[in-house]
């Protein structure tokens, strides 16, 4: 009789992740949610209840992150955006919108790398006369062993 109550009561410590799981996810904090539920999925492996709710958190988890990802890069911060589209993939590695939005965001970033890049890469001394007024030395002349 003691052994059925036992299993009726069940691992507090994991219901009280599990509790503490569920008031985070009420108000959508989901990565403090997902941390209680694995906790106690962890404590209570074989809870299919756990299990459901760390699975549904990771990938709700991974979604929030993809939205703030996509807000960060409406706003011009592919940095943000990209460090968003990371955690998600961090959170739910099975997810492969943000494997694209990673792929996609660093795309960005090198394309505004490039064109941020200095002027200089490609200079012609031609196109602003910098040079007409340097003094005339062999280090300055086409040949210089003329």
């Amino acid at each position: 009789m003691a052994l059925i109550a036992a299993l009726l009561v069940g691992c507090p410590k994991s219901n009280s992740d599990f509790q503490t799981g569920k008031k985070a996810e009420a108000v959508q904090d989901y990565d403090t949610a997902l941390v209680y539920y694995e906790r106690a999925l962890r404590a209570d492996p074989t809870n299919a209840e756990y299990k459901l709710r760390a699975s549904q958190m990771r990938f709700e988890d991974g979604q929030f992150h993809i939205r703030q990802g996509r807000a960060a890069e409406q706003k011009g911060d592919l940095q943000r955006a990209l460090t968003e589209f990371e955690k998600a993939q961090a959170v739910d590695p099975s997810s492969s919108v943000a494997d694209q939005e990673v792929k996609r965001t660093l795309e960005k970033i090198a394309a505004q790398n490039a064109a941020d890049a200095p002027k200089a890469m490609n200079y012609n001394p031609q196109d602003d006369g910098m040079l007409r007024n340097l003094p005339n030395s062999s280090l300055f002349r086409a040949n210089p062993l003329t």
